[in-house]
Formats: structure tokens, sequence, C-alpha cells
């Protein structure tokens, strides 16, 4: 029988990751050595139960020595990390053990994606809502319709073989992703070939509805990607006010615009880390903007 590995093979490493205030305050107190070691802990917890480590006598000792420095070094960078967050300080103290609410989460995400049946988070270290395993038959279930929802749509369907309570679950988180409501209309980029749309008609159109694409030639010449600027602000929940909003900002999706920056930095980041993710595109655009001097928003 194959023996299942229970830790990560790989993990994430966020572009904004030195940028984060825990971790300039880490360095600010252990220079360099203390960011290696922090990192060396990070891929241990991956590495082995892929959601903590136990710090012990033999791990201590393990960084001290791939790092040249002594193991009352190595506890004080320990120490450190759980006083700045980068660790849960509580379960250090209770259990010597490593682990963070941004790690369990990496962890039970990443193990649902590779199909996992068992996410092994011991309750004493669970600093999250219980995860959920990968059920084998979530996949065979059909993805709801863009029609409008109805309490109909909620009720499970009594032939599956997913049990009642488990099918009504799944159902409702996905429907929980689409907003609960049908996704707005979105016209084709091909719909407006020969009917450009002229700026005094675009505040006649319906509130509910996103912007057609112009058929107007970008300035520089390189094209648009509006199709996938629509999906992608509708990813992250936007509403439609705000897609129109910036749709215009940004020339419909006009390859090079500051709004791509925006939209990798928030696709790649973590849940939690930008709560207002229509605010941070603003405010790329216009920092985009004050440094090439243009008209601020």
């Amino acid at each position: 029988m194959p023996r299942i590995k229970k830790g990560l093979d790989y993990y994430c490493f966020l572009t904004d990751t030195f940028h984060d205030l825990r971790i300039k305050r880490l360095r600010r107190k252990c220079r360099n050595n203390g960011l290696l070691v922090y990192f060396y802990l990070l891929t241990e917890a991956y590495r082995t139960a892929g959601y903590c480590v136990e710090v012990n006598d033999e791990l201590v000792l393990d960084v001290a020595e791939y790092f040249y420095l002594t193991e009352e070094e190595v506890e004080k960078f320990i120490t450190i990390c759980c006083t700045e967050g980068l660790f849960d300080k509580r379960i250090f103290e209770k259990f010597r053990v490593l682990t963070s609410v941004e790690l369990q989460e990496r962890y039970a995400a990443i193990c649902y994606k590779l199909r996992r049946q068992e996410i092994g988070i011991s309750p004493e270290h669970l600093l999250i809502e219980k995860p959920k395993a990968y059920a084998p038959g979530a996949r065979k279930q059909a993805a709801p319709q863009a029609t409008e929802t109805t309490p109909a749509d909620c009720t499970p369907n009594k032939t599956s073989s997913i049990p009642m309570e488990e099918s009504t679950q799944m159902k409702r988180n996905e429907m929980k992703r689409n907003e609960m409501k049908p996704l707005p209309f979105i016209p084709s980029p091909e719909s407006g070939k020969g009917e450009a749309v002229t700026e005094e008609e675009i505040p006649l159109m319906k509130e509910e509805q996103i912007l057609p694409n112009p058929g107007t030639p970008c300035p520089r010449g390189e094209g648009r990607n509006y199709a996938g600027l629509v999906e992608t602000l509708q990813r992250l929940h936007i509403e439609v006010k705000d897609i129109n909003a910036i749709l215009k900002l940004s020339n419909f999706g006009e390859i090079g615009d500051p709004v791509w920056q925006a939209l990798y930095t928030l696709n790649g980041a973590s849940a939690g880390t930008f709560r207002q993710p229509v605010k941070y595109i603003y405010s790329v655009i216009q920092k985009a903007r004050r440094q090439k001097g243009g008209v601020l928003l």
C-alpha cells in the first residue's frame, strides 16, 4: 500500500511578503538571520505535517547548524516570530508547536485542490473552521445554471448517493461562490463591431448591465482583454457599478494598463489580505497616474 504523504511538496510565496509589517519588525529585531530562521521553520511546517512543526531539541540544533547560529539565538528568534504574530503565540507556549491561521488556511486549500479525502489538523492546534476534505462525489454534481435562484433549487437530489445534509451544504457553498444570484449580462467583445459605443451613449445604459466593449482601437495599438478583465472582476465579487467604472478607467481592459498589475496582486494574495479590493484597484490606478503626471481620481 503506498504511503500517504501528509506534508506538501511546495507552497506559495506571496510577492508582498517583504512588505508585511511583521516581517519588517522581525528583520529589524533579528537582522537577516531572523528571516532565514523564520522561512526555514515555515518550510519545515509545510514539508512535515503540512500545517505545523514541533519545536524540539533536534529541530533547534538543525537550524543552528544550518545557519551557523547558537541554539540560544534560534530560540530567541522563534520567540520573536511568535511575539510578532508570524506564528501563534498561545499554541507555541502550550504545545511547543509553530502554526498560524495563514499556514492552516493554505494547507487546507491545497489539500482540497489535491483531492485529499483527509485533512489532518489536530483539534488542539486548530485555528480555523474545521476544513472540509474532498468528497469523491462532489465533482459529479452539475454546476448551478446562471439563472434566477429559487428555494426549490436548494432542495437536494433524493436519488443522489451523497447524504442529504452534505449535498445541501455543497449546494449552499456553490451558490455562495456565485453570490446567490445570476451573473450580470456580459456582452462579448465582438458585439461592438461596427457599433462602437460613444461616451454619450454610456450613461443611458442600465446600471445593472456591464458596459459593452467599444469598437474603437486602443491608443497604443496593443489591443484589449475586455472579456478577461470582466471575468476577473466578477470572480472578485465586485459590483457591476464598480466594474463599469474600472472598465472606463482602464480603457476597457487595455493591455499594459495598471489595472492588470492590481488584479495580479489580488489573485496572488491569501484570503483576507485585501478586504476592499475595489479601493485597492483604484489606488493602484491613481498611483500610476500620479507617477505619469496624469489626472488623479
